[in-house]
């Protein structure tokens, strides 16, 4: 399924003609985009965490980036007359567009892994948060559920039988 954030192209539109007010509408619609690449980064990384396969997602979303970012950054360097009403969104939406192009291309190994370690380094921060009764809740709470997936898993590995339960073979 491809991507299509819609404020890219619609920037390109309000840039091709002077039209008063139009910047506010860039303004939005920068900001808009620039919001979008972040939520869809945000949920990659929650999907690698998961260890879900997103190869075709992160391919999709980067081929909208390459080329969306050319766009933005020709708009940049045309230095339209309100460019100072919206500049800063526009930087902001070319760094994160970049950021974003920059991530789905990497080796998909390696930002499991930064993924992986930025996860356990915010769940070493919320239990140094935590008081000490706190703690001992979250891992009475992490206890039961480790012993509640091993009860599933050694149900899952038990052979069919005919036995009732508690029946032994003779």
């Amino acid at each position: 399924m491809p991507v299509s954030p819609g404020s890219a192209p619609n920037v390109k539109s309000l840039l091709a003609r002077e039209k008063t007010g139009r910047s506010i509408l860039i303004h939005d619609a920068l900001d808009d985009y620039s919001k979008i690449v972040d939520a869809i980064d945000d949920v990659a990384d929650d999907a690698i965490g998961r260890h879900l396969d997103i190869k075709v997602g992160l391919g999709a979303v980067a081929s909208v980036e390459k080329e969306t970012l050319p766009m933005l950054q020709r708009a940049q360097d045309s230095q339209p007359k309100d460019l100072e009403r919206y500049g800063f969104v526009l930087k902001q939406a070319i760094e994160t567009t970049a950021d974003s192009l920059e991530a789905a291309q990497e080796d998909l190994g390696k930002r499991v892994k930064d993924v992986e370690a930025r996860q356990q380094k915010e769940r070493k921060a919320r239990q140094e948060a935590m008081t000490p009764t706190e703690r001992e809740a979250a891992q009475a709470t992490e206890k039961k559920v480790a012993e509640d997936e091993e009860k599933k898993q050694e149900q899952k590995k038990a052979a069919p039988t005919l036995m009732r339960p508690g029946e032994k073979k003779p």
